[in-house]
C-alpha cells in the first residue's frame, strides 16, 4: 500500500472548572483528509496462493482505489463530575461530518458514516488504583449512493451505520 499518509491537524480546545468536582471542556478540529486519503494504490507480488493465483489470473496484483475524501471539522463537548473523592462521571457529545465519499467507497457500511458520537463513563478510583469504563455510540446514520458512473458498488443505494464501543482500563499511580 502506498500513498497513505497520516492527515494535517489542528485543533483548539479549552477546558474550564466552574466548581472543583465540575470540569467542562470543548474542542473544535479540523482534519485535512483529502491529501492524507485520496488515492490507494495496493501491489503484491509472488502470490503463492494458487487459488487467488488463479481467480486473479496472475501471481501479480496491481490495483488503485480512489477515495476522495473531504476534510472535516468535529465539534466536541465533555464534561466530568466528581461525586466523590472516589467516583467521577463523565459524558460526552461530538459531531462531525462524516468525510467519506459514498459515490467513491460505496462498498459497505462503514463507522466512518457515524457523524455523531455520545459517550458515557465512569471512574472508580481508590488509593493508587483506578478502574475507567466507558462507552460510546456512534448514532445510527445513513447515507445514499447516487447514480454516478464512477459509483463503485449499488447505486442509487443506500446505506446504515451505528457503532457501540466498550472500553475498560486500570491504572495504578507510581
Amino acid at each position: 500500500v502506498s500513498e497513505l499518509y497520516s492527515p494535517t491537524q489542528a485543533r483548539l480546545s479549552i477546558a474550564w472548572r466552574p466548581i472543583p468536582r465540575l470540569l467542562l471542556a470543548g474542542e473544535v478540529a479540523w482534519i485535512e483528509w483529502h491529501r492524507a486519503i485520496s488515492t490507494i494504490e495496493v501491489v503484491l507480488t509472488n502470490g503463492s496462493n494458487n487459488d487467488v493465483n488463479f481467480v486473479v489470473g496472475s501471481r501479480n496484483v496491481n490495483s488503485e482505489l480512489t477515495l476522495r475524501f473531504s476534510n472535516q471539522f468535529i465539534y466536541s463537548f465533555y464534561t466530568a463530575y466528581a461525586v466523590n473523592e472516589y467516583v467521577t462521571l463523565r459524558f460526552g457529545l461530538n459531531y462531525g461530518r462524516s468525510p467519506l465519499n459514498v459515490d467513491e467507497t460505496g462498498n459497505s457500511p462503514s463507522a466512518g458514516f457515524v457523524d455523531i458520537n455520545v459517550s458515557t463513563g465512569v471512574g472508580f478510583r481508590y488509593d493508587r488504583f483506578e478502574v475507567n469504563l466507558l462507552t460510546i455510540y456512534g448514532v445510527r446514520n445513513r447515507v445514499s449512493t447516487g447514480n454516478e458512473p464512477d459509483s463503485l458498488t449499488a447505486k442509487n443505494s443506500d446505506y446504515t451505520s451505528e457503532q457501540l464501543l466498550v472500553h475498560l482500563g486500570f491504572g495504578v499511580r507510581f
